[in-house]
């Protein structure tokens, strides 16, 4: 490699003095990404890389003070919007920062920290257009169909594959309402297994916090769903309502239902 690991490793705890990564792991990781003879371009993004896939508070608040602005103004003028901008950048917050592989541990140092994250970015921003074409395409026809479902309601009536998918409809709608924040912490939290330390360090804030976050968005996305769910049915009796929320809490087999459960007690998911 044009530069030897050690003298690597040195040039970036220059740049990032607060940031501090273990030098056998730094070795490892140069390794992995298959740097041999070679020197990466950008030895110091690998180094604030690897250690933000660790979870460091201060290498992941300097990604977003110093990177995340200029993802902002691209995702603004793609969305043409501050929410709409707000979910992407939090979608790929999860994709690059969570999981069991997180997605910055395959930024190689070959180019610009800051453009491999526009391209990170971009093909969220992609993927998500085109979840929600297909998420248009499944609700057209709900609310007529809702009409003529009254009838089927019953204590525990039977699921029939329509009333699944709408009821799935009308969850993710509900989800989509939720202020960016919640929406984003409910998801790291329950879809992809993070816990309250490694979402508190992204956000800059104690465990304990997240928690309360998780609650406020429960409380308001059944709020939400219910008032969905009546607007959808119109003249709907009280009665089928209680039967359609029980069959949407209880028995639709969706991922976003999990978001309906009860509040955990403090030592669930301890972090």
């Amino acid at each position: 490699m044009g530069m030897d690991s050690r003298e690597l490793f040195e040039r970036a705890r220059r740049t990032w003095p607060t940031v501090v990564l273990d030098f056998d792991a730094w070795c490892r990781h140069l390794a992995e990404l298959g740097w041999g003879d070679e020197s990466p371009r950008f030895p110091e993004h690998v180094y604030i890389a690897r250690a933000c896939a660790a979870a460091d508070a201060r290498a992941l608040r300097i990604v977003e003070e110093q990177f995340f602005g200029a993802l902002n103004d691209l995702a603004r003028r793609k969305l043409r919007g501050a929410d709409p901008a707000a979910e992407a950048l939090q979608l790929t917050r999860e994709k690059l920062f969570t999981g069991p592989e997180p997605r910055i541990l395959t930024y190689r140092g070959s180019g610009h920290l800051l453009m491999w994250l526009k391209m990170v970015l971009n093909r969220v921003i992609a993927s998500s257009k085109r979840a929600e074409a297909a998420q248009r395409q499944r609700e057209r026809g709900f609310i007529e169909f809702w009409k003529d479902m009254a009838d089927d309601l019953g204590d525990r009536p039977a699921l029939r594959p329509d009333v699944v998918e709408f009821a799935e409809g009308c969850l993710r709608r509900a989800f989509a309402t939720l202020p960016a924040r919640e929406r984003a912490v409910m998801r790291l939290y329950f879809l992809e297994g993070a816990s309250s330390a490694a979402i508190g360090a992204i956000y800059g804030r104690h465990r304990s916090q997240i928690p309360l976050w998780i609650a406020r968005g429960r409380e308001l996305m059944r709020n939400e769903l219910r008032e969905q769910v009546q607007r959808a049915l119109g003249s709907i009796r009280e009665s089928e309502l209680g039967s359609l929320l029980r069959i949407m809490h209880d028995e639709i087999d969706v991922t976003i239902s999990t978001l309906l459960a009860s509040s955990p007690g403090p030592s669930e998911r301890a972090a």
